[in-house]
């Protein structure tokens, strides 16, 4: 079967000038699992930043066409490298692209590209880097973490700005990324419009353009110079399948940034954009009506909410005494808030499992070992408080359930927590299903309510032949 949900990577060049490790500890602390217990159905490979071995970029300046060399004079000179320092050195941890939308020098880029200096100020500084080389300060002025959007002023006044277009091009319409890939200068690539992604919750364009690491946060242009979209990701296991942030959520970051000052912890207003967008969310999922889909003499949950992925499995080796069929889905809404933290990935998984053999012992420790290897075992101590487990026994539809609820609350955050639910039903000697559930960060009220509509939402049925 193949993978639903891929490895994601967003186009910043990190580490580039690092100690040789960094990029192997990065891509380790880069890997996270959202439904490591539904195992069997797909693997949901690492969502990490873009930059640990990827294709080559295009050479800046080389084999542009001729419909991509207007575009390119006319919007270089505003599309500028963005580095992340550590202070006091001219040693970058990390790179991305950048680009000029107004008279007085504000720029446009990703969240994801700044997140470093959000996190940690007082260990970095921002600067950027032009097409010829100048250089100059930048000043954080907005974020939209949800959207992965930052706003920076520089003190880049006389450089035309490029003008954010609202609406979207037409579908297959040609268009332009530029940007810094792998320090080879500023390149720009020409691809196709696509739409909108029906693979995630968080919009987000299709485009085919090859996106490279070091482009995160340019822009994506028209054949007019217009920006319609921010580099901000792609896929890992397809060619030219990346996407870009929808230009209207960067005008509306930029009127943001003009409409006040800068927050005074830019740390604490990303983690209320968090907490607002989860319960958006949730809220979404509250009214929702969910699909349903049969697992043996099972009813569960099966889509809740367009935009998420689901995958389905049969295993009914000969050489098996027991049948194993598996449903998993999941909401890719996933935010990045650094290198070792991305929320609100929401999945559901069920194992259902028939007996073809088995003595009822056999059975029963298979069913209890599973029921053991989903539990979740910990949490990173320095970005969680300890887990806090729950054990009990619950009535469902037609059957009961020993159901285990951990959940561990974020240090920045202690409103907003992760949730893992392991759960066994067992009607008969015969059948049995397993249920796992991922949420991050979310409330724990809204955690709670989800939970039992899931298990509100699980029925047994006993087959004619096991009556």
């Amino acid at each position: 079967m193949s993978d639903p949900y891929v490895e994601i990577t967003r186009c910043c060049l990190v580490g580039s000038w690092s100690p040789s490790g960094r990029l192997d500890r990065a891509r380790e602390r880069r890997s996270f699992d959202p439904v490591a217990t539904v195992r069997g159905v797909w693997l949901f490979v690492a969502v990490s930043l873009l930059g640990l071995g990827c294709a080559p970029p295009a050479l800046a300046d080389e084999g542009i066409s001729t419909s991509a060399r207007p575009v390119f004079e006319k919007v270089r000179a505003a599309v500028v490298k963005v580095r992340t320092l550590v202070r006091g050195s001219d040693t970058h941890s990390s790179t991305g692209t950048g680009f000029v939308v107004s008279n007085d020098g504000m720029m446009v880029t990703n969240y994801h590209v700044v997140s470093e200096f959000v996190m940690q100020p007082e260990i970095y500084q921002l600067n950027y880097e032009t097409h010829d080389h100048r250089q100059g300060k930048l000043e954080l002025v907005a974020v939209d973490v949800v959207n992965d959007l930052a706003v920076v002023k520089s003190d880049l006044t006389s450089v035309s700005p490029l003008v954010i277009r609202d609406e979207a091009p037409s579908r297959g319409e040609n268009g332009y990324s530029l940007g810094y890939p792998l320090n080879q200068g500023i390149t720009i690539t020409e691809g196709t419009f696509n739409g909108i992604s029906e693979d995630y919750f968080i919009e987000r364009f299709h485009f085919t353009g090859a996106l490279n690491p070091g482009m995160s946060g340019g822009p994506a242009v028209t054949a007019d110079g217009a920006v319609f979209g921010v580099n901000v990701s792609g896929r890992r296991d397809a060619e030219m399948v990346n996407f870009l942030v929808p230009g209207r959520f960067a005008a509306a970051l930029l009127q943001t940034a003009r409409s006040g000052g800068p927050p005074v912890d830019f740390a604490a207003e990303l983690w209320q954009q968090v907490e607002r967008h989860s319960s958006r969310l949730f809220q979404r999922l509250h009214d929702q009506e969910w699909e349903t889909v049969a697992l043996g003499g099972f009813q569960v949950p099966g889509k809740l909410l367009p935009g998420m992925s689901c995958g389905r499995s049969v295993d009914v080796a000969a050489e098996k005494k027991y049948e194993l069929e598996s449903n998993a889905c999941i909401l890719k809404t996933d935010i990045y808030i650094n290198d070792e933290l991305r929320l609100n990935s929401q999945s559901a998984g069920y194992s259902w499992i028939r007996n073809r053999g088995l003595n009822s012992f056999q059975f029963a420790n298979l069913v209890e070992n599973r029921f053991r290897s989903e539990v979740e075992k910990s949490k990173n101590k320095e970005i969680y408080f300890p887990v806090y487990c729950l054990d009990r026994i619950v009535a469902l539809k037609g059957a009961r359930a020993k159901v285990l609820l951990c959940a561990a609350a974020f240090r920045k955050r202690p409103t907003l927590s992760d949730f893992h639910l392991t759960a066994m039903i067992m009607p008969e000697v015969e059948e049995a299903l397993s249920v796992t559930l991922a949420l991050s960060g979310v409330t724990t009220a809204a955690a709670l309510e989800f939970i039992d509509r899931i298990l509100g939402g699980i029925q047994w049925q006993p087959s004619p032949s096991s009556k």
